[in-house]
């Protein structure tokens, strides 16, 4: 029996593959998939068939999904397939990817994962479902597979809650408008569909490798490995005698994060109906915890 090896793509990383001889790796892969949703791009890169994966996030921005495109040959055939399961554990992220897609005019097919199935492995001729057991696939991870698991979601996250802050100035400066009954804003004349939206623009990416395999693995950055500066901050602000529960955590990064909009009172913005944070408090507050940077005294 042939096994055949495959590299998995970290949630929130790109994987490129290029079928050359004498290459131990047969393609790419992820798993498990439950929830997530896998992008596969299947064209030329220099007249060699190649495929790019994405292995898809919220926190994927739609220049992500542009530059794969670009990374193939021009006038040749390129096709785009969407494999997701498991969404009513995240009904909306299909919805986002769909809708990027279709504003970035990537024509796209589609195609739901058996809910039993828990990866994909992907070449250059075809994709298809595994089972975690199987005996004919053999996954090679990163070296740093643990730590970008650990630290992309919770990066990216305190990522845009930092945009957030910097939308909570620029409210009080008067500089933003609500568009009234929607969640639609105005800022510099350009309009936003969600406050999120113009918050991932305002400040800068993290520092991560975004193309984490190209034929072989590609060196970490130091934020897919560790935390960002703002999160450091962020930590040395918490006092961890009150962090006794994900709400206690929650409320201590409202006030932070409320002083630092320079808000004269953090009741111009409250916890259950902030324009700003919302439900991300309760998000980063959870990321903390599962990530042991803060441990809660019970």
């Amino acid at each position: 029996m042939t096994v055949t090896s495959y590299a998995r793509i970290p949630q929130g990383k790109t994987g490129r593959y290029t079928q050359t001889e004498g290459s131990n790796i047969g393609g790419l892969c992820v798993s498990p998939v439950s929830g997530h949703a896998v992008i596969v791009l299947k064209g030329k890169r220099n007249q060699k068939e190649s495929i790019s994966l994405i292995h898809y996030s919220k926190y994927t921005p739609t220049h992500t999904l542009n530059a794969e495109r670009n990374s193939f040959d021009k006038n040749e055939e390129l096709k785009v397939f969407v494999y997701f399961n498991h969404l009513t554990t995240n009904p909306q992220l299909i919805e986002v990817l769909h809708v990027r897609l279709q504003e970035s005019s990537i024509a796209h097919e589609l195609r739901e994962i058996p809910e039993k199935q828990k990866g994909i492995i992907s070449t250059y001729e075809s994709t298809a479902t595994f089972n975690s057991d199987s005996d004919e696939v053999k996954i090679v991870s990163h070296e740093n597979e643990k730590a970008i698991k650990k630290y992309y979601l919770l990066n990216e996250q305190f990522r845009l809650l930092n945009g957030l802050v910097q939308v909570g100035k620029l409210t009080v400066e008067g500089k933003i408008e609500h568009v009234p009954h929607s969640k639609y804003i105005k800022y510099n004349k350009d309009i936003y569909r969600h406050v999120s939206e113009l918050a991932t623009k305002l400040v800068d990416p993290i520092e991560a490798t975004g193309v984490i395999f190209d034929n072989e693995f590609k060196e970490a950055d130091k934020h897919d490995v560790g935390a960002s500066t703002f999160i450091t901050e962020l930590i040395s602000d918490i006092t961890t005698e009150k962090c006794t529960s994900i709400d206690a955590v929650a409320t201590q990064l409202n006030r932070i994060l409320t002083s630092r909009c320079q808000m004269s009172s953090p009741r111009e913005l409250p916890t259950q109906d902030h324009p700003f944070f919302g439900n991300d408090l309760k998000i980063a507050a959870q990321m903390l915890i599962s990530s042991s940077i803060i441990t809660l005294n019970e």
